[in-house]
């Protein structure tokens, strides 16, 4: 799909939003590309770090392409509204099983903050401006989608945004965490870059089962059957060749070679 560019390098999965004439907006098409595209990848031998980032130097994305939005004179629209191409998009980044990077190399604005708030990081260029304007548009967000940005900016600065439908600078955003990361704008894609390739040598079995644990904590509540699944990553941690490999080349000072078994 030409609106969604993928290259894979090593250990780094780069996933590139091309529409500039549209500012990169995200279309149901490009949503469901992205989301095939990782569970695709999900299923890798080896790890694997997607480092999604958008065309160009101006943005990131700017949201969800409003003439594709249906309204109540579409008999589609509640369908929409329950099943909208942008959460699959985004429980894809967070079903990934290994973190997932976002390189903001501009503005990113409506849907795609949703989609950026999924990611594990959010390393941005110095132009980097987020807004939320659903109250400018009549709309009302997901409380999927609501908790996860909560989870990451915490209530009161997730109010500012939603209910001032403002514009966020890189210090605004870096100061309430929404941002990991600020770098010159020349410097992000290396920045990201070399962030993939040194995670991608790490322990495969630990960063999936600490992506599963941190997808559990992200739960309003915490149940039996999510207490089951983080004991048995830590159990398959323990038995694992990793590591057996890890505490050896710790012992005898040098780089470990993990298999993810």
């Amino acid at each position: 799909m030409d609106d969604l560019q993928i290259k894979k390098n090593g250990h780094v999965l780069y996933i590139t939003i091309h529409r500039p004439e549209k500012k990169n907006a995200l279309s149901p098409e490009l949503l469901v590309a992205l989301a095939d595209t990782l569970d695709f990848y999900a299923v890798e031998a080896k790890t694997l770090i997607p480092v999604i980032c958008g065309s160009g130097d101006q943005f990131f994305s700017s949201g969800y392409d409003i003439s594709r939005i249906p309204t109540m004179a579409d008999s589609e629209a509640q369908s929409f509204a329950n099943h909208k191409p942008l959460d699959r998009a985004v429980e894809a980044i967070a079903n990934f099983p290994y973190p997932v990077i976002a390189a903001l190399n501009g503005a990113v604005y409506g849907g795609a903050c949703e989609l950026v708030f999924a990611c594990d990081f959010r390393f941005a260029a110095e132009n980097v401006m987020m807004s939320m304007p659903p109250a400018r548009l009549g709309l009302v967000y997901s409380l999927a989608g609501l908790r996860r940005m909560r989870n990451v900016i915490g209530l009161a600065n997730l109010k500012k945004m939603i209910f001032t439908a403002g514009r966020f600078s890189g210090d605004e955003l870096f100061h309430f965490g929404a941002v990991d990361k600020i770098l010159p704008r020349e410097k992000l894609r290396e920045y990201a870059e070399e962030t993939a390739v040194s995670m991608g040598e790490l322990s495969p079995i630990s960063l999936q089962g600490h992506k599963k644990i941190f997808g559990v904590l992200e739960h309003q509540w915490i149940g039996e059957s999510d207490e089951a699944l983080v004991k048995s990553w830590i159990e398959k941690s323990y038995l694992s060749q990793d590591a057996r490999e890890g505490k050896a080349a710790f012992l005898e000072k040098r780089r470990p070679d993990f298999q993810g078994k």
